[in-house]
């Protein structure tokens, strides 16, 4: 414990872009995120060494990919004072929680829970790279719970044939339910029908308090109804070129013109809270994007 305690008082102070990417807490905007306003960084010991990118770090959340190659994993395992949702855009990962041994084959279009305080790693056991979009909410580190980095200081629970005490398979109830983590899959997503009078499919797959993250999905020549959050938003094109129309206070609600923003595919844009906002499709086939508030149901 005395170990423990040592760790923890040494633990390295925030980089200065937590919280405050692309923007600080005072000065947030609608923006398209470019790629001159991301920050790379470098996760991991050598040789299990991981490529993260950040888009947005607000007071409220913070968004980002990583890239885990061939026959890779990120150690030492990684933890967050605050929710963690995956989404695959690439690849097959094998989710792991060292403390647990419980290990979860998450696919590309799916998605995966890490409640905060969860243990995690990610390995790639496929044959194509592993490309992750996480979302954490509210923190994903701070001075206060945790540093920039937290060493895991027990031994992994890896699967060993003799010790293991697998009596048959498949339970009633899974054997790994003390991990606290979740793979949510497309086909357990809570669809709803948003607006009531111009309609767009909302595919929810996670509510928290903490966190909201969903898919839009827009036909051709269609477009949301207006909206506010109370939290920020993150927005991420999965198909398709995506219009994000701001419905500025200062121009009144009768003007016809009004500021809008068109991100590609893969683009990103934030959306501080309480800008009210629209989504527009302008393409010959269907739109697809993920969303990400926080905080979430609260």
């Amino acid at each position: 414990m005395a170990k423990l305690e040592r760790k923890r008082k040494n633990r390295p102070a925030l980089p200065d872009w937590v919280g405050n990417l692309p923007f600080s807490p005072d000065k947030k905007r609608p923006a398209i995120i470019k790629p001159d306003m991301e920050v790379s960084t470098i996760y991991g010991n050598p040789p299990h060494q991981i490529r993260v990118q950040k888009y947005i770090s607000t007071d409220k959340l913070t968004c980002g990919d990583f890239v885990v190659p061939v026959g890779g994993y990120f150690d030492p395992p990684d933890i967050h004072p605050g929710d963690e949702f995956y989404y695959l855009l690439e690849g097959t990962a094998t989710v792991f929680n060292p403390k647990t041994g419980a290990a979860y084959q998450v696919k590309k279009d799916e998605g995966f829970l890490i409640p905060g305080g969860v243990w995690h790693q990610v390995f790639n056991f496929g044959e194509e790279n592993v490309k992750i979009l996480g979302t954490i909410a509210p923190a994903i580190w701070s001075n206060k719970e945790r540093g920039s980095e937290i060493e895991y200081l027990e031994k992994s629970k890896f699967y060993i044939p003799d010790t293991e005490k697998i009596k048959s398979w498949p339970q009633k109830e899974p054997y790994y339910s003390e991990s606290g983590m979740v793979h949510i899959k497309p086909d357990n997503s809570l669809h709803l029908i948003h607006g009531t009078k111009y309609h767009v499919l909302i595919s929810l797959l996670v509510n928290t308090n903490r966190m909201q993250v969903g898919k839009i999905t827009i036909h051709d020549n269609l477009f949301s109804e207006p909206e506010v959050h109370d939290g920020d938003e993150m927005v991420y094109a999965l198909h398709n070129k995506l219009v994000i129309k701001i419905n500025e206070r200062k121009t009144g609600n009768k003007s016809v013109s009004r500021r809008s923003y068109e991100i590609e595919q893969g683009g990103k844009f934030l959306i501080p809270e309480g800008v009210e906002h629209q989504y527009f499709n302008f393409n010959k086939d269907i739109t697809v994007a993920l969303f990400s508030v926080a905080p979430g149901n609260v």
